[in-house]
């Protein structure tokens, strides 16, 4: 069997994904990102991450329609 290995960021994205529980959109993800480690990241960077976690199997991804609050703070 082939290991599969995460570098660094992919390591902070998948832990932020966990703590987010369900709401691990690309945005919320930066945010959670720049909140808990300092670190700004842009949203296309993280959505490249989450792709690259996604074929590897350690996220799904699901395409559905918009929030009733979305864009609400």
């Amino acid at each position: 069997m082939r290991r599969t290995y995460l570098g660094e960021f992919e390591e902070m994205v998948l832990l932020m994904v966990a703590i987010l529980y369900g709401e691990g959109y690309g945005v919320t993800i930066s945010e959670a990102l720049a909140e808990h480690t300092g670190r700004i990241v842009t949203f296309g960077t993280v959505h490249n991450t989450l792709i690259r976690l996604e074929e590897k199997g350690f996220v799904t991804s699901e395409l559905g329609g918009p929030r009733p609050n979305a864009g609400t703070t």
